[in-house]
């Protein structure tokens, strides 16, 4: 996980439904599905999955690993709860979630649990923590909802 780049994929469900559809549609039906307008954006989900843990990079090939099968394998009713289980495994993300929403205060929350953070530039780091920021409103959705 540490070599894959900070994400910059910003709707969490399209990262899930990329990991649920990986093994039974081509690139192209899941960037149609999800509604990706470029190439580029598909490679940022699937970068993000990478991230997360549930995708495997390999010789620019995506595969899924085996956290990304067991999420597949699961009863769908129980695949949302191991997606945020394992979002929740982000330092970051769990510090985030218990403070309050500031921006310099998120930052450097950003640059002390997530080293691929910190190498950003100022710029990359903005938008990368938007990215972040909708992924938190989208926890606490999920988190709120079960």
């Amino acid at each position: 996980m540490n070599n894959v780049p900070f994400p910059q994929a910003n709707d969490l469900n399209k990262i899930f439904k990329l990991i649920t559809l990986y093994l039974s549609h081509a690139p192209s039906e899941i960037l149609q599905k999800l509604k990706l307008n470029s190439w580029r954006q598909y490679y940022y989900y699937c970068d993000a999955a990478c991230y997360l843990g549930f995708l495997k990079k390999e010789n620019s090939i995506y595969k899924l690993n085996d956290l990304g099968f067991k999420l597949v394998g699961e009863e769908k009713c129980r695949r949302e709860f191991l997606f945020l289980k394992v979002i929740l495994r982000q330092h970051f993300i769990i510090v985030l979630l218990s403070q309050k929403r500031n921006l310099e205060n998120d930052l450097l929350t950003l640059s002390k649990y997530a080293p691929q953070f910190d190498v950003l530039s100022k710029s990359t780091k903005k938008r990368r923590y938007s990215c972040i920021v909708s992924w938190l409103k989208e926890i606490s959705h999920l988190i709120n909802k079960n």
